[in-house]
């Protein structure tokens, strides 16, 4: 049987001015963009939305999103709030994503080294 998994939605805040949103709602922003990430890197993606942001006057929306080459700094920036806010749960969930995508990297570089290696072998049988 095929591994369900769970679908990730955004958190979506209706505000009056979107400019307070960060100090006013700075730890459900914090646990939103740690969960999208650990969304992204269990189910291999390379982006997604975390946040919806709704002002109620205008209606506009703005979306918040993380990208692939930010997990890092997003998972390192988060991790001082949700430890101010004694979230020591997520702060834990926070180094094992850290630890798990720095494998990754390791990993994908040694594969492109070796692919890299493979190519200059070709191309020094391919001089002789």
């Amino acid at each position: 049987m095929a591994k369900k998994h769970n679908i990730f939605t955004p958190l979506l805040l209706q505000v009056d001015n979107p400019s307070d949103v960060f100090d006013k709602h700075r730890l459900e922003l914090s646990k939103s963009a740690v969960e999208a990430v650990s969304y992204c890197v269990n189910n291999k993606l390379t982006n997604i939305v975390f946040v919806e942001i709704e002002t109620i006057p205008s209606l506009s929306t703005l979306q918040l999103r993380v990208d692939q080459q930010s997990f890092l700094d997003v998972l390192d920036k988060n991790l001082e709030t949700l430890e101010k806010f004694e979230e020591y749960e997520l702060c834990a969930e926070i180094l094992r994503l850290k630890e798990k995508i720095t494998k990754d990297l390791a990993k994908k570089t040694r594969i492109r080294r070796k692919n890299r290696s493979i190519d200059d072998l070709i191309n020094v049988i391919k001089d002789l």
